[in-house]
């Protein structure tokens, strides 16, 4: 569970710009639900789980209620790490904001991560690897 949330959050925090630090915000995520568990990165995550994104999302203003802030986060993203192609990126990220929001807000919340997350996997520009060897 703990890598995941180190995923998640990490990327959170490279979205969204924090009225407190990342590491606070989380920590009073995780201590609301405690029950949150994500021992298999390839299964679903519990409710709980998702709780804590959603909780994260709000504290940082990226949602309210069930309604995705979606321009807040673009705003944010603006100059971001370095896209591959910023208008290809911006494409792709509307799909994000055209998700079907759940009458749970922790789904609606965990839905539009992950297709953000996704979308910016796709579109980030990675650092050229060394040449060199170890």
């Amino acid at each position: 569970m703990e890598k995941f949330l180190a995923i998640v959050f990490l990327c959170l925090s490279a979205v969204c710009r924090a009225t407190e630090p990342p590491e606070i915000e989380i920590k009073k995520c995780t201590e609301k639900y405690q029950n949150a568990a994500f021992d298999d990165v390839k299964k679903e995550p519990n409710h709980d789980m998702k709780c804590i994104v959603q909780c994260v999302m709000e504290s940082q203003e990226m949602m309210s209620g069930n309604k995705i802030n979606h321009d807040v986060i673009m705003k944010s993203l603006n100059g971001g790490p370095g896209w591959k192609n910023e208008e290809e990126f911006k494409k792709d990220a509307e799909k994000c904001k055209n998700i079907e929001p759940s009458s749970d807000k922790c789904e609606t919340a965990f839905k539009y991560q992950k297709c953000l997350m996704a979308t910016i996997a796709k579109n980030i520009k990675m650092p050229p690897r060394s040449s060199r060897s170890i």
